[in-house]
């Protein structure tokens, strides 16, 4: 994923050079702009049942590839050279698997799952115009991100589904506060954008019932995530 991310990153620097000379720009980047891309998402989460000598201490891998879509008011304000943006994004899994990192062997324990993400953030950014017709702005952002994971339970080994029950599928959810750091070329109509975010805190649920204990959330969940996108002007 982080390869991808610092391709994409010089692919972004690159891109107004070669092309940005045909756009126009506009000297404001204050209103709305309605963007879509596609998501390279993994999550992690942590649970622990059973009595005290006998406790588990499960850790489902969750990688989701899906699309997004957004909507953003850019420079709703701007004290000096910082614009704040408020922006509204829903992300849809389309594909992706479920594992469990804690048995002896690391198995698949679900092949899909719907998956539904959504959130709000401010955003911190700073344009910089390195040619006439041209924006680069670096920006990072912070807010608040709900992800609930549906896993199907398919593709799962019978020793697994004995104990653990993860054949009956199940649904997990985080929430918490993220944090994302990207860049976006603005060519006028349009805005190039690549985006890294992880989860600086927050919590879990779960549906999961392996066999009756009740289950609790052990650490922290994980979140790290890839996108590229394209946006358009309102």
């Amino acid at each position: 994923m982080k390869r991808i991310f610092l391709s994409m990153l010089i692919f972004l620097i690159c891109v107004p050079f070669t092309i940005g000379q045909t756009n126009n720009l506009k000297e404001n980047r204050k209103g709305s702009l309605l963007g879509t891309g596609i998501g390279f998402n993994k999550y992690k989460t942590s649970w622990i049942y059973g009595d005290w000598g006998n406790q588990k201490r499960p850790y489902h891998g969750f990688s989701r590839t899906g699309i997004y879509a957004e909507y953003e008011y850019r420079s709703l304000f701007k004290p000096g050279t910082i614009q704040f943006d408020l922006n509204v994004n829903l992300f849809f899994g389309l594909a992706g698997k479920t594992m469990d990192y804690w048995t002896t062997d690391d198995e698949t324990i679900s092949d899909g799952g719907a998956t539904v993400s959504g959130g709000v953030l401010l955003k911190a950014a700073i344009p910089i115009q390195i040619l006439s017709t041209t924006l680069m702005t670096p920006y990072t952002g912070c807010g608040f991100q709900y992800i609930g994971l549906g896993s199907n339970g398919k593709g799962v080994s019978n020793l697994i589904n004995q104990e653990y029950r993860y054949d009956e599928g199940w649904y997990e959810s985080i929430f918490g506060v993220p944090w994302i750091l990207g860049v976006e070329v603005d060519l006028g109509k349009y805005v190039f954008s690549v985006e890294y975010g992880l989860l600086i805190g927050g919590g879990t649920s779960t549906s999961w019932d392996p066999a009756g204990p009740d289950v609790e959330q052990h650490d922290n969940p994980e979140m790290n995530t890839i996108s590229i996108g394209v946006g358009f002007k309102l």
